[in-house]
């Protein structure tokens, strides 16, 4: 499949034209090109599809890729996309180095509601069938837009195939006329509007956006048509008016829109292309006095399209690529991450800490309090209890570059306001971002900051420093012991 687009513009002022000039320069000409195999089974519920795609754009080009592996039929159901990286994209990326795929596991994200999606959507696709065979029987704009083009010979990769022509022929008059006959026609159309519920229906039940009463959901739905067959009347008229408005204003350029399926002995579509051709001109929509354009100028678009389709019905071998953890980026890890990143701080409460502190054997009074139930201690306050020991550490602070330095076997500096007692009152920690180093190597650890003062977990403090830290529940005593190991609780 192969898909391009051209733009053009004339009459813009000097502003609209730079406009122009930059986005013409990134899509005038741009180009897609699309080669897919796909093996299905007779139910559609296991596939493998394999796309190749190349990207023209500005001037560059960019190949891109996607495996699809989906079984929904099976005790565990599997749905995995697979998309090859281009080159440039990686290259933009220090964290992409070395990736080539990002593997999306949609089974993941759907978990337990493949079975229920697969169902609906088979039960949907039916109704579609449905509607379509119905509502076209009685579908007639007025005009003739389907023309027989006669037998051709299509050029496929596997040969030649002859195949009956169809094409459809729009200008610009046409498209308005069929698009006013079709929204009328729909909106009186009780085939249609029954349809548009049932649609409505699968949608709530797909996203599980509404109320799991069913009875509920259907009043919803029952209420929304009757307020549309109400404001219908009112709801056209406005319609109609709109298109008579834009009777005169073409919208569709010389060139029409166009389409042609080319369709094989077997009933199957060997050949599909199109052109379709736009016009704005932004002073004649501006008059009709609404904020739908503003500017200058007269932009045109064409869209090109052909697809081949071909060896319908043979064997092929879909190979999925090998992926490692080197080569590959889970996106839904990368989504969670996102979630997480996007979603509000949590507030952390800091409450006193009650219970004795026995530093040595002797008690000492700490500001320390209970974060998360971990009891966390101001930092130089630690140091200076225990400074004089085996086990004493300074502590110092690079401002420039927001380093807690952490020194061991060396006294502590007094700094000013060591031991000074709390006012007892709750308070909301900050969590601190300082990088910690202990002896020039960083540590990670969990550190909050309360009116200005670092608070570290005791605990970590004494792992950090082969601290000894007890706890007794009976006489709900802290004991810190400089003599002792620090024990993993």
């Amino acid at each position: 499949m192969t898909f391009s687009i051209k733009l053009d513009a004339s009459g813009l002022n000097e502003k609209d034209q730079k406009s122009f000039a930059q986005i013409g320069a990134m899509l005038n000409d741009a180009k897609l090109s699309m080669n897919m195999k796909q093996i299905i089974n007779d139910d559609k519920t296991a596939s493998k599809a394999e796309v190749g795609m190349n990207m023209f754009m500005g001037g560059m080009s960019m190949d891109m890729g996607v495996w699809v592996d989906m079984d929904l039929d099976g005790t565990k159901p599997r749905f995995i996309e697979i998309i090859k990286l281009p080159s440039m994209l990686t290259a933009m990326d220090p964290t992409m180095a070395g990736k080539e795929y990002m593997v999306m596991d949609l089974g993941e994200m759907m978990k337990s509601a493949e079975a229920d999606i697969l169902k609906l959507s088979v039960e949907l696709q039916e109704k579609i069938n449905v509607f379509l065979a119905g509502y076209l029987k009685q579908y007639d704009p007025g005009f003739k837009y389907i023309t027989d083009g006669g037998t051709k010979s299509i050029e496929t990769p596997e040969g030649t195939v002859k195949a009956h022509v169809y094409q459809i022929k729009l200008d610009d008059k046409s498209v308005k006329k069929l698009i006013r006959y079709t929204v009328n026609n729909m909106a009186e159309s009780k085939d249609a509007m029954d349809f548009v519920i049932e649609y409505i229906s699968f949608i709530q039940e797909l996203t599980e956006s509404v109320a799991t009463s069913s009875t509920s959901s259907n009043i919803d739905i029952d209420k929304m048509m009757s307020e549309f067959e109400t404001a219908k009347p009112e709801l056209l008229a406005q319609f109609n008016s709109y298109m008579d408005k834009i009777e005169d204003i073409k919208l569709i350029g010389d060139k029409g829109i166009s389409f042609e399926y080319a369709i094989d002995e077997n009933g199957f579509i060997v050949s599909q292309s199109g052109s379709m051709d736009f016009v704005i001109d932004m002073a004649k929509l501006e008059s009709l006095g609404t904020d739908i354009a503003s500017g200058s100028g007269v932009y045109n678009a064409t869209i090109d399209f052909s697809m081949l389709t071909y060896n319908i019905n043979k064997e092929m071998t879909i190979d999925m690529p090998v992926l490692t953890p080197e080569n590959s980026i889970d996106y839904n890890e990368i989504m969670k991450a996102a979630a997480e990143a996007a979603a509000p701080a949590r507030e952390f409460k800091a409450t006193p800490t009650s219970s004795k502190v026995l530093v040595n054997g002797k008690t000492v009074s700490f500001d320390a309090y209970t974060i998360e139930g971990s009891n966390y201690f101001k930092l130089r306050d630690l140091a200076m209890s225990i400074t004089g020991t085996q086990k004493q550490f300074d502590v110092s602070w690079d401002n420039e570059k927001n380093i807690i330095n952490l020194i061991s076997n060396k006294a502590y500096t007094i700094a000013g306001g060591e031991m000074t007692p709390g006012d007892g009152k709750e308070k909301t920690p900050v969590m601190n971002v300082s990088i910690i180093l202990k002896d020039g190597v960083e540590l990670q650890l969990n550190a909050y900051t309360i009116n200005g003062n670092n608070y570290f977990k005791l605990r970590d403090i004494g792992q950090t420093f082969n601290i000894g830290i007890t706890w007794d529940e009976t006489t709900r005593t802290i004991g810190i012991d400089t003599a002792s190991d620090y024990i993993v609780p």
